[in-house]
């Protein structure tokens, strides 16, 4: 059985780490369920691009909700990771090798050339 959380722990804590500009309110809306309503467009999008996030050793997975969805339906089964893929040749530092990679890990989001300064530093964040 999941352990379940009081509203006001997780309320308090990831607001002071996603730290936001404008407010959020968050609402219970069943067990372990939480709706966060942001204030604004760019903090939403800042949160959600900066996932995963924790919080007590368990993963929050958020997802946006149109109007006419109510979120006790919407299906929350995935997070998106950023995986850190060390040991690239400099010529194999890519965008195209990448998502060669990619393909046998799952969906991908976004390639980040990572060059650094010296071999061990380099690296495809994906």
């Amino acid at each position: 059985m999941a352990k379940k959380f009081n509203k006001e722990t997780p309320t308090n804590t990831m607001k002071t780490l996603w730290s936001i500009r404008f407010r959020v309110t968050i609402r219970e809306v069943g067990s372990n369920l939480f709706l966060f309503m942001f204030n604004n467009e760019e903090d939403r999008l800042k949160v959600q691009k900066s996932c995963p996030w924790l919080f007590d050793k368990h993963v929050l997975l958020l997802d946006k909700l149109d109007l006419e969805t109510h979120p006790v339906t919407i299906s929350l089964y995935k997070d998106f990771l950023w995986v850190r893929v060390y040991g690239v040749s400099f010529l194999c530092l890519s965008e195209k090798v990448g998502k060669i990679i990619d393909e046998t890990i799952g969906d991908l989001e976004e390639v980040v050339v990572i060059p650094g300064k010296k071999d061990d530093n380099q690296h495809l964040k994906l």
